[in-house]
């Protein structure tokens, strides 16, 4: 057989069959996000203009733009998804119903699923995984760096001091539930390098004589009020908190609940890193 530069062409043509398929680029031109931790990270990594809709949970990220809200994201409509025309579709692991993501799946729109993170290493590998399958890696790169850097900051501020502290769920429908572990209540406390002193799983609900024989040195609150009222609603409603050690000390802080729900996201470091430096 005649040679090419020393090699056959029938070893040219095995060398061309053995090398893998690159895989497309994801289309990232009309993208609909169902995850307020993944919206955040998509508005970083510059994509926020090709957002064509998102869950409601991350309506206060994309503020006044007006874009179609997909509602719950564990209660999702395939049409609704659909509807936006997207060519790719984030949430999370723990989006649904299956029945809507065997849907999405099956009409060949790429769909991303990261899992929920719990900590902030979870999150960064979020980053970098989602950075590399949307071809952003130097964009990736660069948020895990300030990631790293709030996080160093933290447990600068905090040294080896580990507060006693609960975290608390002031939702005006739900009244006041306290995080246990497994929560993001409690990833928080971690974050702060507090320790949490609830002694169960999950949020459960609370009474402020329970809360006041625990006598944390810091109370979070997690709030839909604003920042400037919701310790002071707290008080208002709950008045026997008075005694507590925290409110004493003034370290009764309020923490924005909406960052909470997507778990250990960018805005939960970012808070994190604003209460340290009114924990210690």
């Amino acid at each position: 057989m005649k040679s090419i530069s020393g090699l056959t062409l029938t070893s040219l043509l095995s060398l061309s069959l053995s090398l893998p398929v690159l895989a497309e680029p994801t289309d990232t031109s009309r993208i609909a996000s169902v995850d307020a931790n993944a919206t955040e990270i998509l508005m970083g990594f510059g994509l926020a203009d090709a957002l064509v809709a998102v869950d409601v949970t991350s309506q206060s990220l994309v503020g006044e733009r007006g874009l179609p809200d997909l509602g719950y994201h564990r209660a999702l409509s395939a049409e609704g998804v659909l509807s936006t025309e997207p060519t790719l579709v984030i949430g999370s692991t723990h989006m649904g119903p299956a029945p809507v993501v065997e849907t999405l799946t099956r009409t060949g729109v790429s769909l991303v699923q990261l899992p929920a993170a719990s900590n902030a290493e979870e999150l960064i590998v979020n980053i970098a995984d989602l950075g590399e399958q949307l071809s952003r890696t130097s964009e990736a790169a660069e948020m895990v760096a300030q990631v790293r850097r709030e996080l160093s900051a933290i447990q600068e501020t905090a040294g080896d001091a580990k507060p006693r502290m609960v975290f608390l769920l002031n939702m005006s429908t739900r009244g006041l539930s306290q995080a246990g572990s497994g929560t993001t209540g409690d990833a928080l406390i971690q974050l702060l390098g507090g320790d949490n002193i609830t002694q169960y799983g999950g949020y459960k609900t609370v009474s402020m004589e329970a809360l006041l024989e625990l006598d944390p040195d810091v109370i979070l609150v997690g709030s839909e009020s604003s920042q400037a009222d919701a310790a002071a609603d707290l008080v208002s409603q709950h008045p026997l908190l008075e005694h507590a050690r925290a409110y004493q000390n003034q370290r009764i802080l309020t923490v924005d609940a909406g960052k909470m729900v997507a778990g250990v996201s960018l805005g939960v470091v970012r808070e994190a890193h604003r209460l340290s430096q009114l924990v210690y």
